[in-house]
């Protein structure tokens, strides 16, 4: 079956089904998810400031990316799927990348 997300991608940054998940999390964080959204701790500046007045309470950026940790381990929990482990990986790039 041939995935319809990695048509868009150019070769030079396409995902190696070799890659473990997390050489494939640090390829996506720095290439693809950047390109598209620009830079990751700009990202989550801005979705702190958004979850703040949604829950009345300061939000930080390491609290940011354990619930979002926290969010994907539970899709996981629910159904086993590489890509979770992918994006578990991927948000603990993006927390590094915010220190």
């Amino acid at each position: 079956m041939k995935d319809i997300h990695m048509e868009r991608v150019p070769e030079c940054v396409k995902v190696s089904t070799d890659m473990n998940v997390l050489e494939e999390a640090n390829v996506i964080t720095a290439n693809d998810r950047r390109k598209d959204y620009g830079d990751a701790s700009v990202q989550v500046r801005n979705a702190c400031a958004m979850w703040e007045v949604i829950l009345n309470t300061k939000v930080t950026a390491d609290q940011f990316c354990l619930c979002m940790i926290a969010l994907k381990m539970t899709r996981q929990m629910a159904n086993s799927k590489r890509d979770n482990m992918v994006d578990i990986a991927g948000y603990a790039r993006v927390w590094e990348m915010c220190q």
